[in-house]
């Protein structure tokens, strides 16, 4: 990984299509990308995330992925 500004992004990451879609994409920009989740009262199945957050990092093996699940 280079120490370039552009060799770290953050995304806000839900873990679906969408989201995991967006992170695919910065895999072709950046060599680190944070993916972003929120946990709240009342919202179910943020831990869900999880599991393409893995198939991301299983597709691009070179990137460095970081899952971070927040409590809010």
């Amino acid at each position: 990984m280079s120490d370039s500004p552009r060799s770290t992004v953050a995304i806000l990451y839900s873990g679906g299509t969408d989201s995991t879609a967006s992170a695919a994409l910065m895999a072709q920009q950046f060599d680190e990308i944070h993916l972003l989740n929120y946990r709240r009262h009342g919202f179910v199945g943020s831990e869900h995330s999880s599991y393409n957050a893995a198939k991301l990092a299983a597709r691009f093996p070179d990137k460095r992925f970081l899952h971070w699940i927040y409590e809010t």
